[in-house]
């Protein structure tokens, strides 16, 4: 019976635990998603609250970039970063990770699509599906940091742009 009873204790306490650590389960968002969903913003039929059904919050653009501004801004578990300068940064920089799990998402209405995130974990998940969707690798690199994956037949490019203090998700039309 005591056993039965900690075994009990530990299954509730455990869960909590981790969240007191900070320890943040990743968001489950899945390549196949996110090129459909670009494939619904050239029709123009998208959502307006697709990324809610992952978590994120959506963040208020006007208080950032003006109210004229196409992009949508979402977050889960990012605040602002003190040091963003909007006239010398791009606009992925306005994000800082609250803890692993951070994950920010800029959303250009006219196609360029943006996810930022600071673990490891999630470049694993995302290249792991990347290749078995049929993106591969290029060879031929933009820049020294960034890694472009793309799909024969299939006009999105995928870059990853790995920085010393996070990484760079970019979807958009060739």
């Amino acid at each position: 019976m005591k056993q039965r009873i900690l075994l009990i204790f530990m299954w509730v306490m455990f869960p909590l635990c981790l969240t007191a650590q900070g320890n943040f389960p990743l968001v489950q968002i899945q390549i196949s998603d996110l090129l459909q969903y670009q494939a619904q913003k050239i029709k123009r039929t998208i959502p307006s609250s697709f990324f809610s059904k992952y978590g994120f919050q959506q963040i208020r653009t006007e208080l950032v970039v003006g109210s004229t501004d196409t992009r949508q801004l979402w977050g889960w578990h990012v605040g602002p970063n003190p040091n963003f300068n909007s006239l010398q940064q791009p606009l992925y920089r306005l994000f800082e990770k609250k803890d692993d799990s951070s994950i920010a998402i800029v959303d250009d209405k006219d196609g360029h699509l943006q996810i930022i995130f600071w673990d490891k974990a999630y470049y694993r998940i995302f290249s792991r599906d990347m290749q078995q969707y049929g993106y591969q690798l290029q060879a031929k690199k933009p820049a020294n940091n960034v890694l472009r994956f793309q799909r024969m037949g299939i006009s999105v490019v995928i870059d990853i742009t790995v920085w010393a203090d996070m990484y760079v998700l970019d979807l958009f039309q060739l």
